[in-house]
């Protein structure tokens, strides 16, 4: 029994000085703390809420499409998807050549100019 008593202590004094020293924060945690927006974080919890009104697109998804289309004729569209980011509103258009080759073509959502 005197011979674990000592151990016993070594035990002691190392989980109190464990427990005394705060967690480390994540790098998550991290972030927070500097400001950096989290994707999916509710915007009353963000520190920068962009302004909504000016970004908003001012054609649709339809009208971005037949934009591309006017332009590359010999293309099939494949799909369309509105972007969102802090700046303007741009729709990225998935398209097939004749030659079976995938391109994007990029449509500015409030000017509606076509972009490759």
């Amino acid at each position: 029994m005197m011979r674990l008593f000592p151990l016993l202590c070594l035990v002691a004094t190392l989980l109190s000085t464990v427990v005394a020293q705060p967690a480390a924060a994540s790098p998550f945690e991290r972030l927070l703390k500097e400001g950096v927006r989290v994707a999916g974080e509710a915007p009353e919890r963000q520190n920068m809420v962009p302004d909504r009104r000016q970004t908003l697109p001012r054609i649709d998804s339809r009208q971005a499409a037949a934009r591309v289309k006017q332009i590359f004729s010999d293309r099939k569209i494949l799909g369309v998807k509105l972007i969102e980011t802090r700046g303007p509103p741009v729709y990225r258009v998935q398209t097939l050549s004749e030659e079976g080759v995938v391109k994007y073509v990029f449509v500015d959502g409030t000017s509606g100019n076509v972009f490759e």
